[in-house]
């Protein structure tokens, strides 16, 4: 993951006021990157949407959901994976791809976070 080159004693004070007023010292500033980092693609996106809504899904109708062959979309699989915001498991010998328990959690509360801000600024 990348950091901002800082440890957590030496932070910018802009990053320290991120961390405390919109992430509420709930997540880092370098998490909360990373995952926009992997999410600023379409199909990612589109993968972790497909999860979230419809829970487990096998590998083949994850690709006819977002018209990519089954190669192309391991890439994006591997790089949710790496971010610990999908898993996979085998199933009757097809892999199947689901939130992490990590993902399901930290997911809508990084959203919920973001919104409770807006809604405050309001």
């Amino acid at each position: 993951m990348e950091t901002n080159g800082a440890s957590d004693e030496e932070q910018p004070p802009g990053y320290e006021r991120v961390e405390q007023e919109l992430l509420r010292e709930t997540f880092e500033l370098d998490e909360v990157t990373a995952f926009f980092q992997t999410m600023a693609n379409s199909t990612r996106l589109t993968i972790l949407y497909i999860l979230i809504e419809d829970g487990p899904v096998e590998s083949a109708d994850l690709a006819d959901a977002v018209d990519r062959e089954q190669n192309y979309l391991y890439h994006h699989l591997n790089e949710l994976e790496e971010a610990d915001l999908v898993r996979k498991r085998r199933q009757n010998g097809t892999s199947v791809y689901e939130l992490s328990p990590d993902g399901g959690q930290s997911v809508p509360r990084l959203l919920d976070a973001i919104d409770d801000y807006a809604a405050r600024i309001e």
